[in-house]
């Protein structure tokens, strides 16, 4: 492991913008609605861009932190997780 890795992640600025993600249902819900890294990139600035940051250093430090997430990792998991719940969900009850 490297010393920019982080459970398992590129680095820990990708590791927690995923366990945000995943902790946030409304953002879970969107995040595996979309179809590249890009889409996934663009819905959190969407969201950092809709909310109010009382500092601007607060709002520089972010956005520096976000130029560091591998968005491709991301989208990686998510279609990895879709793909393991539709083989879930296509086993017959008896192969559960």
């Amino acid at each position: 492991m490297t010393e920019d890795t982080y459970n398992g992640w590129h680095n820990r600025e990708t590791w927690l913008v995923n366990l945000w993600i995943d902790n946030e249902p409304y953002l879970y819900e969107r995040a595996n609605e979309c179809r590249s890294a890009s889409e996934i990139e663009e819905m959190i600035d969407e969201v950092f861009e809709n909310e109010e940051f009382s500092s601007e250093l607060f709002n520089d430090l972010i956005n520096a932190a976000l130029c560091r997430v591998d968005w491709h990792e991301i989208y990686k998991a998510r279609k990895e997780e879709e793909e393991l719940q539709q083989q879930t969900a296509e086993l017959s009850p008896s192969q559960k």
